[in-house]
């Protein structure tokens, strides 16, 4: 057996980076399950626990990204060593999907079983694929792309205050007067928020702060060969002021803080050469503008929504509270959050029009899973940025290892006041994988842009 040549397997490796960045790419965007790309053309349907499920022919470009990699890895010469990345960031990861797995049961519903499965597989999947195959640059890419994506349907979308009939990508169905659609209200009149391709102008505000991070961080280590990130930068700026989400505002202000202080941007840049001198700027007129949009949206508490959102979550963090006081080591088990309340109200003789999960990730963790799940959590995203914040007080960091640490910070701060970094959601679960993955490889071979 010869194997294939180091050319041959070049191009396998190419092949499955690719077919990975258009399968994590797809899982971003929210195209119902049963719809869209995800049922057509119909390969298949499955039946889980009583219900069909439709499997669509797009489920062959994750087969074909672990065909890819697996051709790639064949060859003569003993296989490089495995990447296991920073023990303190593997270990989380890998107790964190474990305990998920282990308080799924007893099993209530099957459909709430398949749910967590498919989620830690994602989870685990993404961050084992980056760790060994997926480098910096296709992750800065593929985020770039996504955000040129997501902001132009934004606009459009404020712009017409109105969907733009990409139902098929997975665009809600947009109309301001419509109950239930996220609007602000200025003088009486409400004003369409900007969704994207996301399911609300919160997760939308979320992933375009990601975005402005590592390709901003992109642009400052190789200006010439990302010189299309510009385009990316500035969509996601106009994403992230039209989400009008201030949980995504400041954690963008917590993650490009500690991108500054950390990294020193201003370090590599050349002032007199060309455009490379307006990154700063730019940075700060971005500071700036998020800065006071959010004081704005501060000053505007008293109106009936803002009101009612604040009396609605902090009824909902008693009600988590409530929750783990009872089970505080087991949890209710891992999906059945909402279920647990309507127990507890069937059992008290409460009476609620309905539950919703708690805006607060560590509190949604610790009352599925116990307080294990939401230690678990706050420590993946907060020890990689205090690690590397320690590590340049004394020497230099490493290119390319800032923003992804800066990332994490701020679905930090999203998670604290939302709940879709969730890791059991899948497109946040695929999300963190890659940021925890690309945090815990360090200053690895094939890590920088």
């Amino acid at each position: 057996m010869t194997g294939l040549p180091a050319e041959r397997r070049d191009g396998w490796r190419t092949a499955s980076r690719a077919a990975f960045a258009v399968s994590w790419a797809l899982v971003g965007l929210n195209i119902p399950l049963a719809q869209g790309l995800f049922a057509r053309p119909l390969l298949f349907t499955a039946t889980v626990g009583g219900r069909s499920y439709p499997v669509g022919a797009v489920v062959l470009i994750p087969l074909a990204a672990a065909v890819a990699t697996c051709i790639g890895w064949w060859r003569p010469a003993p296989a490089r060593p495995w990447r296991w990345g920073h023990p303190a960031v593997t270990g989380p990861v890998a107790a964190l999907g474990l305990l998920a797995l282990l308080r799924s049961w007893p099993v209530h519903a099957v459909g709430v079983l398949v749910v967590a499965v498919v989620g830690v597989a994602l989870f685990w999947g993404c961050y084992a694929y980056t760790l060994k195959a997926w480098s910096a640059g296709w992750a800065v890419s593929t985020i770039g792309v996504l955000a040129l994506l997501h902001g132009a349907v934004a606009l459009a979308q404020v712009i017409g205050q109105r969907s733009i009939g990409l139902t098929f990508l997975g665009e809600m169905l947009l109309d301001p007067m419509v109950r239930g659609v996220s609007v602000i209200e200025v003088g009486g009149q409400r004003w369409l928020r900007a969704y994207g391709l996301m399911p609300h102008p919160n997760v939308l505000g979320g992933f375009m702060g990601v975005a402005i991070l590592v390709c901003l961080d992109a642009l400052v280590q190789a200006p010439r060969r990302y010189r299309w990130l510009w385009g990316s930068v500035g969509v996601a700026g106009i994403g992230l002021l039209l989400s009008f989400s201030r949980s995504a505002w400041l954690g963008t202000l917590l993650g490009m803080a500690y991108w500054v202080a950390v990294s020193h941007p201003w370090r590599a840049l050349c002032w007199f050469e060309g455009r490379r001198r307006a990154i700063v700027p730019a940075g700060l007129l971005l500071l700036v503008a998020v800065g006071g949009l959010l004081v704005i949206r501060l000053r505007r508490a008293d109106s009936l929504l803002e009101r009612a959102s604040v009396e609605e979550r902090v009824r909902d963090i008693g009600q988590a509270w409530m929750l783990i006081r009872h089970l505080p080591l087991r949890g209710v088990g891992t999906g059945y959050y909402v279920d647990a309340l309507w127990a507890w109200a069937d059992a008290t003789g409460q009476s609620f029009p309905a539950f919703q999960e708690v805006h607060n990730v560590p509190l949604l963790l610790s009352a599925e899973m116990g307080l294990g799940g939401g230690l678990l959590w706050l420590w993946l995203v907060i020890f990689p940025p205090l690690h590397l914040a320690w590590k340049a007080r004394r020497r230099s960091v490493s290119p390319g290892t800032t923003a992804w640490r800066a990332a994490l910070l701020l679905l930090l701060v999203v998670g604290m006041l939302d709940v879709y970094p969730y890791i059991l959601n899948f497109r946040s679960g695929a999300l963190l994988g890659v940021l925890l993955a690309l945090s815990a490889r360090g200053g690895e071979a094939e890590d920088g842009i």
